[in-house]
């Protein structure tokens, strides 16, 4: 297969699984979204619980940026305090970071029985719930699908030289693949979307732990960006995106400057876990 024909079925199957997240988003946020709103509102007394209400926002909505919007109109209400507020986020940046693990667990060949489930779901419960649980479902078998499809499309990398130029060009320059997968992130509104889609480059072999470390830290920040242009101007909103925006930008830094210092040790480990 040419470079071309890889490179448009890698992105075809990319396509995919940011449709098929934006429909679990969408069927998540349907079934739960108003009981969600209403338990980050009014789950935020310190900073513990703070915390957990983000991560949990976030598990249920699959969208950390959709927990920073929900937030961040809290704060501009006088509903949650600055500092609680940038606990939330904390919660839902670790939030993000578990439902890429689950995701990523090798259960691809499922993906059928979910968008099955999915479509008979809501002719069993005739509610928005059952809609929206069903749209989850099909939303989810997407994603599935979307990974196994790249796993194939990334077997041939390993055997594409000019990729492989490509991946180690960007492996001796860390601020371009931060820059890269942040751009990638930003353009479509999810930093999950794009962990997977590394996620998927480094098991198939076509990437070194390195450049995977650098791409999945450039989407985490890059992840951060989209909130900031829809909260508006109301400087307490916009306090609670900037916080956010700035952990991970500090957290982006400081894989930039120590992961360079560690590389035999990091691919060690990286092997030893598989």
């Amino acid at each position: 297969m040419s470079s071309t024909a890889v490179i448009i079925h890698l992105l075809g199957a990319a396509a995919l699984l940011v449709l098929g997240l934006a429909i679990l988003r969408k069927g998540m946020d349907q079934a739960f979204g108003s009981r969600m709103r209403i338990f980050l509102g009014v789950g935020t007394s310190n900073r513990g619980k703070a915390f957990g209400v983000g991560f949990l926002t976030t598990l249920v909505l699959q969208s950390s940026t959709a927990t920073a919007i929900m937030t961040s109109s809290f704060v501009e209400q006088g509903l949650i305090l600055l500092p609680m507020s940038l606990a939330v986020m904390l919660g839902a940046d670790m939030g993000t970071s578990i439902v890429s693990q689950l995701v990523s667990l090798k259960i691809t060949i499922l993906s059928p029985t979910f968008i099955l489930l999915g479509v008979a779901l809501p002719k069993f419960l005739k509610n928005r719930r059952g809609e929206g649980l069903g749209r989850s479902f099909v939303g989810l078998g997407l994603m599935l699908l979307a990974l196994k499809l790249m796993g194939e499309a990334t077997d041939p990398i390993r055997e594409s030289t000019i990729i492989q130029t490509l991946f180690g060009m960007l492996g001796d320059v860390p601020f371009a693949a931060v820059v890269a997968s942040g751009l990638m992130a930003a353009a479509t509104a999810s930093s999950l979307a794009v962990v997977l889609f590394v996620l998927s480059l480094y098991q198939a072999g076509a990437i070194d732990p390195l450049l995977a470390i650098y791409f999945v830290a450039g989407a985490n920040l890059g992840g951060a960006l989209p909130p900031f242009f829809v909260v508006g101007h109301n400087h307490a909103a916009r306090q609670v995106i900037a916080g956010n925006l700035t952990m991970r930008l500090i957290g982006t830094l400081l894989v930039t400057w120590i992961v360079p210092l560690f590389p035999d040790e990091i691919r060690s480990f990286a092997s030893a876990w598989g």
